[in-house]
C-alpha cells in the first residue's frame, strides 16, 4: 500500500492510523476482518448485495433489507404482524490459514416498519473490531443507513462513523429481481485522517431459469484512490436443491471460491481465499448462522 504524503497532495496519515485505515477500507490482500464465508467466497463483495447478520460489515444501509425470515412452514404459528421482527445470528471461525480469525454477528429486521439493527464483533491476530449500526427503508427503492465501528484496543484505537445508501432498480421482467446499487461512505468524520472513504457496488440478479438462481456481485473500494483503489468481483449459483457456489476475484489477482447450504431455519457456509504471499497460507472460513424470531 503507497504512502501518502504532503507532496503527493495528501494529507499525511499517522504511523497508526495507515493499519487502521487498511482494516477499515478492507484493502488489505488477506482475508477482510468480520468477514462471513458468503462474502469472502464471492471475492470479498456485498456492498449492495449483503442481506443477512454479515450486512453491517459492507454497508449498513442493507440492514433495512434483510433476507433472514423464517420460513412459515418452521414456524407456522407466529403470525408476522403480531411478530414483525425476525433475527439471525451467525458465528464465523478460521478452519485453515494464518490469522485467527473468529466472528460473531448479529442481525435484526422489522418487516411492518422497514428498518433493521445490527451488530458484529471480530478478532483477527487478536485485534478486536466490533460495530453497530442501523438501516431505514425510504420510500420503495431507497434505504440508508448509519454505524459505528471501533477498531483496535487501548492506545491505538479509533472509533469511525460510517453511512450508506442502497437503491433497488426494478427491472422489466417480473421474474428478475431488482438490480441493487450500494454506497457506503466510510470514516466520515476523518479518523484516519485520509477520509472519507467512498465505496460502490453493483447486484445483478439473473431471472430464474430451470428453479436456479445467478448473482452477479462487483464492488469498487476506495473510489477516489485515497489510498489504493481495489476492484472485487464475484458470482453465487443457487440450485434448486438449496445449494450455493459461489466463486469471485479480490483486486484482480486474488481467487476465492465457497460453498453453502440453507437448511431453512440455518445456514452453513465455507470459503476459501488465496494468498498472493508466499509466507502466508491460503485461508479457509467457516460461518454457521441461524434464523429465530
Amino acid at each position: 500500500m503507497p504512502h501518502n504524503s504532503l507532496h503527493g497532495g495528501k494529507k499525511q496519515m499517522k504511523p497508526i492510523s495507515l493499519v487502521v485505515a487498511a482494516v477499515a477500507l478492507l484493502l488489505a490482500s488477506t482475508v477482510a476482518f468480520a468477514q462471513t464465508a458468503r462474502y469472502l467466497g464471492m471475492g470479498m463483495t456485498g456492498i449492495a448485495v449483503a442481506d443477512d447478520a454479515g450486512a453491517l460489515q459492507f454497508n449498513p444501509a442493507n440492514l433495512a433489507s434483510l433476507d433472514i425470515a423464517l420460513p412459515a412452514a418452521a414456524h407456522p404459528q407466529y403470525d408476522p404482524w403480531a411478530h414483525p421482527w425476525d433475527w439471525q445470528v451467525a458465528g464465523s471461525l478460521e478452519v485453515s490459514g494464518d490469522l485467527d480469525y473468529k466472528a460473531l454477528h448479529l442481525a435484526g429486521g422489522n418487516s411492518q416498519n422497514g428498518y433493521g439493527l445490527g451488530a458484529y464483533w471480530a478478532d483477527t491476530m487478536g485485534a478486536d473490531e466490533w460495530s453497530v449500526g442501523f438501516g431505514v427503508q425510504q420510500g420503495a427503492n431507497w434505504s440508508w443507513g448509519l454505524g459505528v465501528q471501533n477498531l483496535g484496543s487501548g492506545g491505538g484505537s479509533d472509533t469511525l462513523l460510517h453511512a450508506g445508501l442502497l437503491y433497488e432498480v426494478p427491472q422489466e421482467d417480473a421474474s428478475y429481481e431488482p438490480v441493487r446499487l450500494g454506497l457506503h461512505l466510510q470514516d466520515l468524520t476523518d479518523e484516519t485522517n485520509n477520509g472519507p472513504f467512498f465505496n460502490l457496488g453493483i447486484a445483478v440478479p439473473l431471472a430464474r431459469c430451470l428453479r436456479e438462481d445467478v448473482l452477479l456481485v462487483a464492488d469498487w473500494w476506495d473510489v477516489s484512490d485515497e489510498i489504493d483503489s481495489t476492484y472485487n468481483l464475484g458470482v453465487e449459483y443457487v440450485a434448486p436443491n438449496e445449494w450455493a457456489v459461489r466463486a469471485g476475484l479480490i483486486g484482480g489477482d486474488e481467487l476465492t471460491a465457497g460453498l453453502g447450504y440453507d437448511g431453512g431455519t440455518w445456514k452453513l457456509d465455507l470459503a476459501w481465499a488465496e494468498s498472493e504471499q508466499p509466507a502466508v497460507d491460503d485461508e479457509i472460513v467457516a460461518t454457521f448462522s441461524r434464523s429465530f424470531k
